[in-house]
């Protein structure tokens, strides 16, 4: 994940990079040719604790998204972003992202094909040998309960 903070708030611009090459969870191969509505809906991360709610109109939402992680020794995110945003997918080396941009701060995720299945990564921490990942998924399926016919 890339993560840059915007705005004149900010001094110095700070720009956390990092690798997709970096995915530890096994030989999961990049996404191809995904398309917006591939990533409309919302998305969790239960390791993180975090949202990211993406609308058909390209705005959207997110609720505690890592944007920085402590030193290595040391556990939880010290930076995390809730606010609304907008979003697109854009390519950069040859492999899709989805570029997600909210009140100064800018967060690139990394898409992965797990099978037939879609995976959306934040790659959080400034040493791209060593970052945490925050793994989403998207909700399928209504709440237990609840009756998807009308």
């Amino acid at each position: 994940m890339l993560v840059k903070l915007i705005g004149s708030a900010v001094t110095g611009a700070a720009l956390i990079a990092t690798s997709a090459c970096s995915y530890v969870l096994g030989a999961i191969p990049p996404a191809e040719h995904v398309r917006d509505s591939q990533l409309v809906g919302t998305w969790h991360s239960r390791e993180c604790k975090a949202t990211l709610r993406l609308n058909s109109d390209k705005s959207g939402a997110a609720s505690g998204v890592p944007t920085d992680m402590p030193p290595p020794g040391l556990s939880g995110p010290v930076k995390r972003f809730s606010g609304d945003g907008t979003w697109k997918i854009f390519r950069h080396e040859d492999v899709q992202s989805l570029d997600f941009e909210g009140d100064n701060v800018e967060i690139v995720f990394d898409l992965f094909m797990d099978g037939k299945r879609l995976v959306v990564v934040a790659f959080v921490g400034d040493d791209p040998d060593n970052s945490n990942s925050c793994q989403f998924a998207r909700d399928r399926d209504p709440a237990p309960g609840v009756s998807g016919a009308a």
